[in-house]
């Protein structure tokens, strides 16, 4: 064999080896050396095989805040979700490849990273909102709830208990029984809700008698933290405003005067029969009186009354003693000192409405040789009421106001 010979054997030889020791460092993903050249010569090889290429994905905000822009991911790769963006007055729908944004989204617990750069985009809705958060209505009353986007889609309105209150179609809500629900619309893609506070309002009283330019208050029952109350008056006779839950009134004119308080939507009226501050404390000695004896005998005594000394003893204490000091004249002769002072508002029937309360009704129902023939006397309290002592089986009563030609004269004591 040629010397020649021999020596490309050893090359070969030598060349098996480091290739196989090549295969085994590329496995480890080390570099490679040595590899022959003719004339027995070697040079170092070097390759990464470890190093992939990689691609850039960026997140575009469209508006929105985004705190990881950009990342670097290789082909085939699951992009791992960034935070929620942030845009205020929008809700976030999602990310999406598509140009504009406006179609598909992407899944990122499906969808790869793809073998070029990639940007994926932030898909914004309107946000819509309620013109309120929390509706308080009262039973059978009736409020307004809108969407705010006046370019919104068409909402779609669901009460959350219809037997606290309902919805219409245009947001209209109306209670139906005190309590508490709430209110929802579907805008678009989007659910909003309104709270919703039901109230059965009321006035303590609906009427009553009311000194002139004096303060009365009658409370408001039925109320709620948000309810919300506003009064008005028939005519410019008085003042009124609400306070503490209480309707406050301060009439400057005698006669009747209608205050009008609307609460959560609802109308509720307060009759005030206007007269002398006098004339009340009269009215509610002899709302006292009620259920107490009658006795001409005893008629001075407590517990006991007659018709005239009813009067008298009611008025008596307020400075009006009709002509007597320390003893209740009879009927008549009160008439005759309510004529002589000139306290006389009618000499014969009139209609409720004219009257005022505390004003004195004088009867004739028999000849007797007094004045006028009266024979009995009552007090007017208001609301075609009146109060008397009537006789012995029923005592002190209040009793409706009678349009009877029985009666002879009326006198208003305190003008």
């Amino acid at each position: 064999m040629s010397f020649r010979r021999i020596r490309e054997l050893r090359n070969y030889k030598k060349y098996i080896t480091v290739w196989a020791m090549a295969l085994t460092m590329a496995a480890a993903s080390v570099p490679v050396s040595a590899a022959p050249k003719e004339g027995g010569r070697t040079e170092d090889i070097q390759e990464d095989i470890g190093q992939r290429e990689t691609f850039q994905v960026r997140f575009d905000g469209a508006g929105g805040t985004v705190r990881e822009a950009v990342r670097q991911m290789e082909a085939g790769e699951l992009i791992s979700e960034p935070e929620t963006p942030v845009r205020d007055g929008y809700v976030f729908k999602g990310w999406s490849d598509q140009s504009g944004g406006q179609t598909g989204y992407w899944n990122f617990s499906a969808d790869e990273m793809p073998e070029k750069d990639l940007t994926l985009t932030a898909v914004w809705e309107k946000e819509y909102t309620l013109d309120r958060s929390q509706v308080t209505v009262a039973v059978s009353a009736q409020a307004k709830v809108g969407v705010r986007e006046s370019s919104s889609p068409r909402a779609v309105w669901k009460s959350g208990d219809e037997r606290i209150a309902t919805v219409d179609s245009s947001g209209n809500v109306r209670g139906k029984a005190a309590g508490r629900t709430y209110v929802q619309a579907v805008v678009g893609s989007q659910v909003v809700t309104a709270g919703v506070q039901v109230t059965n309002p009321y006035l303590s009283k609906s009427s009553g008698t009311v000194a002139k330019n004096r303060t009365a208050k009658i409370p408001i029952r039925g109320l709620s933290s948000t309810s919300q109350t506003s009064v008005s008056v028939s005519g410019s006779r008085a003042k009124a405003y609400i306070q503490d839950d209480q309707l406050v009134i301060y009439p400057k004119k005698k006669g009747i005067t209608k205050f009008y308080v609307k609460i959560d939507g609802k109308q509720k009226t307060y009759k005030a029969e206007v007269t002398s501050y006098k004339a009340v404390k009269a009215i509610a000695k002899a709302k006292k009186a009620k259920g107490c004896r009658y006795s001409q005998p005893r008629r001075m005594r407590k517990g006991y009354y007659d018709c005239s000394s009813l009067i008298w003893r009611c008025y008596k204490p307020y400075g009006i003693h009709f002509g007597s000091r320390s003893y209740a004249p009879v009927a008549a002769s009160e008439a005759k000192y309510m004529k002589r002072h000139k306290k006389v508002v009618s000499y014969k029937r009139v209609k409720a409405k004219k009257l005022l309360p505390g004003d004195v009704i004088f009867y004739s129902y028999t000849r007797n040789g007094r004045y006028r023939n009266i024979s009995h006397v009552a007090l007017y309290i208001g609301n075609g009421r009146i109060i008397h002592a009537a006789n012995r089986r029923v005592g002190v009563v209040e009793a409706k106001y009678k349009y009877t030609k029985c009666i002879k004269m009326i006198a208003r004591p305190a003008k």
